[in-house]
C-alpha cells in the first residue's frame, strides 16, 4: 500500500500477513498520524521518504526486515514500541527522527541513524539486541550522522555491543 502526496490528519494504518517488500510505503507527505501498527510481516513493515510526519503510537510485532526504514524528512515519534524484527527503525539520507518513548524487543540492531541524519532520543527501553546504537556515513554524498540520546532514560541490554560508530559520527549523552 503506497500514500504518495497525502496530508494526514488522525490517521490510524493497521497491516497484517502481507508478504510484499514494503507493506506500507509513505512518500512526499505530512501531517499527524495517531496510530501505525504492523504484524507479522516477511519484509519492511513501514518505508517513509521525503515526508514531514508526527506520529503518536506506533507498534510493529514481527517483521522481516526492518520495522521502520525512515529517509530524508523529518520525523517525531510520541510512543514507538518494535517487536521481533530483524532491524528496528533506520533514519537516512540527511534525515531527522525525534524518538520520546522508544521500546525494542529482540532485532539485530534496534536504532539505525547513518548518511547525514541526526536522532533524539529522549526515553528508551532496548532488551534483546545485538546493537542498541549503529551510527555511520555508508554513502560518501553524505556528511556524518549524530545521535543524541538521555542516558539516564535509556536502558541497553545488548549481546555484543552498545554503539557501533565510524570514525567521524558523533553519539551525545544530552538532556
Amino acid at each position: 500500500m503506497t500514500f504518495s502526496n497525502v496530508y494526514f490528519k488522525n490517521t490510524k494504518i493497521f497491516t497484517s500477513n502481507l508478504g510484499c517488500k514494503n507493506s506500507v510505503h509513505i512518500i512526499n507527505s505530512s501531517g499527524d498520524i495517531n496510530e501505525l501498527k504492523g504484524e507479522y510481516l516477511s519484509n519492511d513493515a513501514f518505508d517513509i521518504d521525503f515526508s514531514d510526519l508526527k506520529i503518536k503510537n506506533a507498534r510493529i510485532v514481527q517483521s522481516g526486515s526492518e520495522c521502520f526504514s525512515l529517509k530524508t524528512g523529518n520525523y517525531n515519534f510520541k510512543n514507538l514500541n518494535i517487536k521481533d524484527c530483524i532491524h528496528g527503525i533506520s533514519i537516512g539520507e540527511n534525515g531527522k527522527l525525534e524518538i520520546d518513548k522508544f521500546k525494542s524487543i529482540n532485532s539485530e540492531t534496534a536504532i539505525t541513524v547513518k548518511d547525514g541524519s541526526e536522532l533524539f532520543l529522549k526515553e528508551a527501553i532496548i532488551n534483546k539486541v545485538d546493537y542498541c546504537f549503529k551510527v555511520f556515513r555508508k554513502e560518501f554524498l553524505f556528511n556524518y550522522s549524530k545521535i543524541n540520546y538521555n542516558e539516564n532514560l535509556t536502558s541497553c541490554n545488548a549481546n555484543k555491543r552498545m554503539i557501533s560508530k565510524d570514525e567521524f559520527s558523533t553519539i551525545k549523552r544530552i538532556f
